[in-house]
């Protein structure tokens, strides 16, 4: 086994808020990286309803409803799916405990909301480097357990999945670049248009990136503690974890995003959690119906494990621990269809065959399944307006 690269925390006290979201879609999918196809690995998405293979902006912004805790974020969101490999030789996607997005004032330097077209690419999915990659050292994407426990291994952070089981949950911590280069909104390698402030995202821009965004940094929560710690896969086949990354596709009422990073009731607080205050310029677009918000467009026809466990993960994804990435066995022929109606015990879409060949009922008896679920409206957004007091509430759910 590799080991981990221990990192410090990646969420240290600033100025901030935060907003919990659920996955809308676990599907094959990826308008940044592989715009148009069957994406080569399954993505957990989060946010708006008008997510699909293609991305552009006016459609997105106009999405009719959103997972994600305000209404006037319609963005999207996504990261590998992490898988967990059975005795039987058997995979499953691990249920998704929880998700957040921070959004960070670092410092003191002024910031400015995303702009409109914004696409943004965080991590290498091609590369197992444990000690560099793409982008800067400080903002390495990382993993940490969450043990319910005050031990050494309670929340350390470490570049690779941690080499001993998450008896609480396996946290996937991935921060975005905040420094913007002022005029391109994608870049051919889909970094280059952006990159990360010095000392952790709290210093200064690199020449060439004048402008400054809040950083955004996404966090799942899977729940791991059915899995030994070997037994753990990106669903690119990365059994060392060190490929994780994540993608931003933006979809926010701009207005509404600016009026937020500069209102001292949202960003002036020493808590990340709020202090028990109020963010008053999102308090009117507290969501009450994101658990019922289901994906508008169409996804790629196959399982994912969300019905029963599958014998190889989806797409071309040989595990992989070391060296290139293995070459694909054979072309992808996974078309792209209408998602059913019916919606399952996840709140996500499935392909209308499988749900129909599921009965709407899960099959067999993975773990993963019983806990990849939306939390009822009032259990997830009181966090948003209670801060701190009911951090512990949500988790002990």
């Amino acid at each position: 086994m590799l080991l981990p690269v221990l990192l410090p925390l990646l969420v240290s006290p600033a100025h901030a808020f935060l907003l919990m979201a659920q996955p809308i879609v676990l599907a094959r999918m990826d308008p940044v990286v592989q715009p148009g196809i069957v994406s080569q690995h399954t993505h957990a998405v989060i946010g708006g309803s008008a997510f699909q293979t293609t991305y552009d902006s006016d459609t997105y912004g106009a999405a009719r409803c959103t997972t994600m805790e305000v209404t006037p974020d319609k963005s999207n969101y996504w990261s590998p799916a992490v898988f967990g490999r059975n005795r039987n030789g058997t995979v499953e996607p691990l249920g998704v405990r929880e998700i957040r997005a921070y959004y960070l004032l670092q410092g003191n330097a002024s910031v400015v909301a995303f702009p409109n077209g914004l696409k943004m690419l965080a991590g290498n999915a091609m590369s197992l480097n444990a000690t560099g990659n793409t982008y800067d050292g400080s903002a390495y994407a990382q993993f940490d357990c969450q043990q319910g426990d005050s031990g050494p291994t309670d929340g350390a952070a470490m570049r690779g999945f941690p080499p001993y089981v998450c008896e609480g949950f396996l946290r996937a911590s991935i921060p975005f670049p905040n420094c913007w280069d002022g005029h391109n909104l994608d870049s051919p390698d889909h970094h280059a248009h952006t990159a990360y402030a010095g000392n952790g995202g709290g210093g200064d821009c690199p020449d060439g990136y004048p402008v400054r965004f809040p950083q955004l940094i996404l966090e799942y929560g899977w729940e791991s503690s059915m899995y030994a710690a070997d037994a753990l896969i990106l669903e690119n086949g990365d059994t060392t974890g060190y490929s994780l990354h994540a993608d931003f596709a933006m979809g926010w009422n701009r207005n509404i995003l600016t009026a937020a990073l500069n209102d001292p009731t949202c960003q002036h607080r020493e808590n990340l959690y709020g202090s028990g205050t109020q963010c008053a310029t999102l308090l009117p677009y507290v969501n009450s119906g994101s658990s019922q918000c289901t994906l508008a467009g169409h996804i790629p026809q196959e399982a994912v494990g969300l019905v029963q466990p599958l014998l190889e993960l989806p797409g071309c994804n040989s595990a992989w621990s070391s060296g290139n990435k293995p070459a694909c066995r054979a072309p992808d022929s996974t078309g792209i269809g209408a998602p059913s109606d019916f919606v399952d015990w996840s709140g996500m879409s499935v392909p209308v065959w499988e749900a129909a060949a599921s009965g709407g009922k899960p099959k067999g008896k993975g773990k993963g399944h019983r806990r990849m679920l939306r939390l009822p409206s009032a259990k997830r957004h009181v966090h948003f307006l209670a801060g701190a007091a009911t951090a512990a509430a949500v988790a002990a759910l």
